[in-house]
């Protein structure tokens, strides 16, 4: 029963944050991956209750004992890291890989904040995840820049961009879609926030329709490539950005925010080496 009351707890933690700004789910208007990525993870919990572990949010392998994802992935929940596993280097999110189960989990303790000055408590949207023994497959490395810049957004979910497109079983197979993360003048306008700092922020998508992450499979990366290596760069938190320039609000019609790797870094350092 407590265990139900958990998953309970974290539906309802999902659920507002849902009806204050999506968490991103999928890839609209991407491809299946045409490569393999070791270090992409399916964060996984039993939902709804009584159900077998399944897809929950995505998750990037950061060191052979840690993943990191989006703080409302797990926020609520805590105290209950049995409640999640974690399937590690499979672009099937169902088989393959290494599969791990939790022994914790730290949210970013910026997150689900409301400070003084206005800023949104998506800023610090990050969560890192221990698994219980190390897996072989290779750690993504860390990005540095959030400047603008072509991306791949990775991950799992829902694929069509129709409003009415609200139940869907999500894909088994991994998607990819090459992007960009935009300049704020390219992405906000009267009705973001003004205080929305690039820097902790970074907004990723297209201005063309249905070809952006959407609400749902949250926690995926963002990755830029440089010398033959994939960089992390963040982390997939919420969205999309609608208002005077992006009116549409269904899934895949405008870009998104992540949760930035490199202004979180020293954070993310000190937790997963003590």
């Amino acid at each position: 029963m407590r265990t139900l009351r958990m998953i309970a707890l974290l539906t309802v933690t999902l659920l507002i944050g849902l009806s204050a700004a999506p968490p991103a789910e999928a890839i609209i208007g991407g491809r299946p991956a045409d490569r393999a990525y070791p270090f992409m993870a399916s964060l996984q919990t039993k939902f709804p209750p009584g159900s077998p572990f399944g897809q929950w949010c995505g998750a990037s392998l950061i060191a052979p004992q840690w993943v990191i994802t989006a703080g409302h992935c797990v926020h609520g929940a805590e105290e209950h890291p049995e409640l999640y596993q974690v399937r590690i280097g499979s672009a099937d999110n169902s088989t393959g890989g290494d599969l791990r189960s939790v022994t914790k989990i730290v949210t970013n303790p910026g997150y689900g904040s409301w400070p003084e000055d206005g800023t949104d408590r998506y800023e610090a949207d990050m969560a890192l995840v221990k698994l219980n023994t190390p897996v072989p497959e290779r750690p993504v490395h860390f990005g540095l820049s959030t400047q603008p810049q072509p991306v791949r957004a990775i991950g799992w979910g829902k694929m069509c961009a129709d409003a009415g497109c609200t139940t869907y079983t999500a894909p088994k197979m991994l998607q990819q879609l090459d992007t960009e993360i935009l300049s704020p003048e390219q992405c906000m306008d009267s009705a973001i926030p003004t205080k929305q700092n690039p820097w902790y922020e970074p907004c990723v998508g297209s201005v063309s329709r249905h070809a952006n992450a959407a609400a749902g499979d949250s926690g995926g990366p963002v990755l830029a490539k440089a010398g033959g290596q994939w960089l992390l760069l963040g982390v997939c938190s919420h969205g999309p950005a609608v208002g005077d320039k992006f009116p549409q609000t269904e899934p895949g019609t405008a870009p998104n925010f992540y949760t930035s790797v490199p202004a979180h870094l020293a954070w993310i350092l000190r937790t997963i080496t003590t």
